[in-house]
């Protein structure tokens, strides 16, 4: 399974926590928000066909875009019938949010390795940049704030 995991590890945020620590207790609601922006910025990724920085996963061997085209097929990277990119779901706790894949070959397209008798490249669909992380941060806060 591909996954990421999110913890709260802002010193910002861990000192907002420690103020409020006696009436909250429970970010779920800002780890829901969290994970429902992940899931958008990693269907960013499908779209654009690039990792999470914006670097362009490996183009496609010429003669498998061939066969998708032949056959009908999605033929943007990562995509023959769109399965792995419908399946990016996320996972809310209360100090944490997981998102990730339950599709098998999710790892293999993420890290890349030896499928078969193929080497696939690695084409990551997962991560966090700084400008998620500032956008993480952001969200925490304003709930935060909302709960003064």
């Amino acid at each position: 399974m591909a996954e990421i995991t999110v913890t709260v590890d802002d010193a910002a945020v861990q000192a907002a926590l420690k103020r409020m620590r006696g009436n909250l207790t429970n970010l779920r609601p800002a780890m829901k928000q969290i994970g429902e922006y992940m899931v958008f910025e990693t269907d960013e990724n499908f779209r654009g066909e690039h990792d999470p920085e914006g670097n362009p996963w490996k183009k496609l061997d010429p003669d498998y875009l061939k066969w998708k085209q032949r056959t009908g097929k999605i033929t943007k990277i990562l995509q023959l019938r769109g399965r792995l990119r419908k399946s990016i779901v996320y996972r809310a706790e209360s100090d944490r949010v997981s998102i990730g894949t339950n599709v098998i070959y999710g790892n293999i397209h993420q890290w890349g390795g030896k499928a078969r008798s193929a080497n696939l490249p690695a084409r990551p669909f997962l991560g966090v940049t700084a400008e998620n992380e500032r956008e993480m941060g952001q969200i925490i806060m304003d709930f935060l704030r909302s709960q003064e």
